[in-house]
């Protein structure tokens, strides 16, 4: 099925700001707002908690993941993250959503009514929350989707059996490990296409709904 998501088509600019915290698992970097959680880029292998729901992250125009690689651990502690995200993937295989490619873990987040809309030359991975989780150590736990959905029509013919669409994760491999997630949006594309997860390879979902 096919649902008319509105995006915004404008860049988002804001300068990322650097959270409370030490990036430790004792003193984790504490993420209050936007410009905080675009500071992750900065440390992506560190320890970070949500502290209040962020409505608002921005509406993206732009090739890749709004946080492109994450290798730490992210615990949303329940709060929600809400953002809109217009990507054209101009390289195989590229990861798209808001975490691109994760080898750590991501946990007690929820996305709430947050779009994206993908198109491209190249093949890509897209997911609400995380494009591609790889990796034994990749985890994604009680984490959630609540409204919105995912365009990823507007591929060039011979990339669209290739391209992999979830509404949570966009592929999962390499015995990465989805639990205890639940999704409620819609998802439209082609190739690989899921609730859940769009492609799993070698990796494992339990308790999802």
């Amino acid at each position: 099925f096919l649902t008319l998501i509105l995006l915004s088509i404008s860049a988002f600019a804001q300068t990322a700001t650097q959270p409370r915290g030490q990036g430790t698992e004792q003193s984790p970097y504490q993420i209050s707002n936007a410009s905080e959680f675009l500071w992750i880029t900065n440390d992506n292998d560190a320890y970070y908690v949500q502290t209040a729901n962020i409505t608002n992250l921005g509406d993206f125009t732009q090739p890749k993941a709004i946080i492109q690689n994450f290798s730490g651990t992210y615990d949303g502690r329940g709060y929600s993250i809400t953002y809109s995200a217009t990507f054209t993937s101009n390289a195989n295989n590229t990861p798209l959503g808001l975490f691109g490619e994760v080898t750590g873990t991501i946990k007690n987040l929820n996305v709430v009514n947050s779009s994206i809309g993908a198109s491209g030359n190249k093949t890509a991975n897209i997911g609400l929350l995380c494009g591609y989780l790889n990796g034994s150590n990749a985890l994604i736990s009680n984490c959630n989707i609540n409204g919105g959905g995912i365009i990823a029509v507007n591929f060039s013919d011979e990339m669209r059996a290739r391209v992999s669409t979830g509404s949570l994760v966009g592929k999962a491999s390499g015995n990465s490990k989805i639990e205890y997630c639940s999704s409620s949006c819609d998802v439209a594309g082609y190739g690989y296409v899921g609730g859940i997860v769009g492609q799993l390879e070698g990796s494992g979902v339990y308790g999802c709904s």
